[in-house]
């Protein structure tokens, strides 16, 4: 199964009957309606005499026991979480001959395991992105963190924010919607938006959070270059709109308003705002915060030296609002800032991306000076250019050494509505399958054969596929095609025809994952001379 249980002793014979009965209760009626989920073409119910034996006892976080026999299965859990895990793993024993038997006993390394979603430079339609989180579930993940903001839009209808390019949104009862289900499905909604940077379609609504220039002429020579892009530029006169006033009292009432609307929405503990990226160069894209007469002003009452010291007494503003919500917050880390200890508050939690100089060590600085840390590597944890994870880098690496203290890992799916990224359809499922297992336990196995075929069986939701179906393609991690890092189509493709023919007679009804089914299949076809 995927991701690898810690133990795991399989048994001969098969748990079979229809409809599969759980107890009456509200564990029991959520137990079953996940199911139904992770198998739709099993019907799954409650009953005063069932077959399945809820038990609720103290175990860790997520962790379960799965005890399956002839005669019905006992689930043994600690938490919520911990009873989605086991209805997961009970779906995962399904074969045509009914529930394998089995006795299990598992429990995921880190408390953190987590996909982004960028919906904010592309919108996701709902089926789709509804299909991602039931596969999230199905591969143990409890946290789903959507990227709502960024330079292309703001996916969420809002009373703050205009939407001025007319781009597609998201209703805020839409994304109740999304929250439901995913507390269904045991994923806690990390909601995102941006500050300070990343900001383009922020300030193009509202030119209230611009700064206020002083002298435009050396503005504009920090903020032209060959590379500069049209999006970034205020009214053409070259001034970059890339991040917005950090030191303006406006900035921070526009931000509650738009805080007080996220948590209307959202009732998860955490909030990410951004932070990364306050400057851009090779777009002409850079803070003014040095030529800004609400800047300077603010630099000048707080004795603020630096624009690296702005930036920090900006979240400090900023934690000040979030924290008056009772949300805590994640920020991406900043490079400068990596030099020494932030001057922030220690319940921020870090979402480590980039390395200034040396990746561990920064690390270790910022969980030595009492932050919590999240794990997004880019190197290892990006999913959409050729330089970034791997098949190869998955194997060898774990979010932390053993012993590291840190509470995760998420895997980012940047760019994921942007058609130019159609491949997501057919391979993002397989990196999240395979980064699964890389938050759920901190030692790697090779990524053979038998571990491929089981990992289509799991992105699909459907077993006994057989070695047809995947085994004979080599390293499927986007955005390479199969096998070859020029992004050539290998020169054999004798084992799609197979493949295919593995695939033909699945339902699409019939599975949870019958989107990418057929995207898989799409690809698979288009592989044939």
């Amino acid at each position: 199964m995927i991701p690898r249980a810690k133990a795991y002793k399989k048994r001969k014979g098969h748990l079979s009957c229809t409809p599969i009965l759980f107890p009456i209760g509200k564990d029991g009626e959520a137990a079953a309606r996940l199911l139904s989920l992770f198998l739709p073409t099993v019907s799954a119910e409650v009953a005063a005499a069932p077959h399945i034996t809820l038990l609720c006892e103290e175990q860790k976080q997520g962790a379960y026991r799965l005890n399956v026999t002839e005669g019905g299965a006992t689930l043994a859990y600690g938490d919520y979480e911990g009873l989605r895990n086991a209805v997961a793993t009970l779906a995962s024993l399904y074969t045509d001959e009914g529930f394998s038997c089995a006795e299990i006993t598992d429990a995921p390394d880190f408390s953190y395991r987590s996909a982004m979603l960028d919906l904010a430079r592309g919108y996701v339609e709902l089926p789709v992105l509804y299909e991602h989180l039931v596969r999230m579930a199905f591969l143990k993940y409890n946290t789903v963190h959507l990227h709502l903001m960024d330079n292309e839009s703001y996916v969420m209808e809002s009373a703050v924010v205009p939407n001025p390019a007319g781009h597609r949104q998201y209703t805020q009862d839409d994304l109740r919607k999304v929250c439901d289900f995913c507390r269904l499905l045991s994923l806690n909604v990390v909601p995102e938006i941006e500050f300070p940077s990343h900001a383009a379609n922020l300030l193009l609504a509202i030119p209230a959070l611009r700064c206020d220039i002083i002298d435009r002429e050396a503005a504009m020579k920090t903020s032209t270059g060959e590379q500069v892009l049209s999006k970034f530029l205020e009214n053409g006169n070259g001034v970059s709109i890339w991040a917005l006033c950090i030191g303006s009292d406006k900035t921070y009432e526009i931000f509650r308003k738009i805080i007080a609307e996220i948590v209307s929405v959202f009732p998860g503990e955490y909030i990410h705002v951004g932070g990364d990226e306050i400057a851009y160069p090779t777009l002409g894209a850079v803070p003014h915060w040095n030529n800004c007469r609400a800047c300077r002003a603010r630099m000048e009452k707080e004795g603020i030296t630096s624009t690296l010291a702005l930036y920090h007494d900006g979240f400090l503003r900023l934690h000040a609002i979030v924290s008056s919500f009772g949300k805590r917050m994640i920020k991406w880390n900043e490079g400068e800032e990596m030099l020494s200890p932030p001057p922030l508050p220690r319940d921020i939690v870090f979402e480590y991306w980039r390395p200034h100089n040396n990746a561990e060590a920064e690390k270790q600085m910022l969980r030595e000076a009492g932050f919590s840390v999240i794990n997004a590597h880019y190197y290892y944890t990006y999913a959409d250019l050729n330089h970034y994870m791997s098949a190869e880098k998955m194997n060898g690496w774990s979010p932390a050494a053993e012993g590291e203290e840190i509470m995760g890992a998420e895997t980012c799916a940047w760019e994921l509505g942007n058609p130019e990224y159609a491949f997501y359809a057919y391979r993002l499922p397989f990196s999240m399958g395979l980064f699964a297992d890389r938050v759920w336990n901190r030692d790697s196995v090779p990524y053979d054969e038998g571990y491929r075929t089981a990992l289509l069986e799991a992105l699909i939701g459907k077993r006994g596929l057989g070695d047809a179906a995947m085994a004979p393609l080599p390293a499927i991690l986007p955005p390479i095609p199969f096998g070859r890092q020029d992004g050539s189509v290998p020169p054999s493709v004798g084992y799609v025809p197979a493949a295919l023919d593995a695939l033909a007679d699945i339902d699409e009804k019939t599975v949870f994952g019958g989107l990418f089914l057929n995207a898989y299949r799409t690809y698979l076809a288009s592989l044939i001379p």
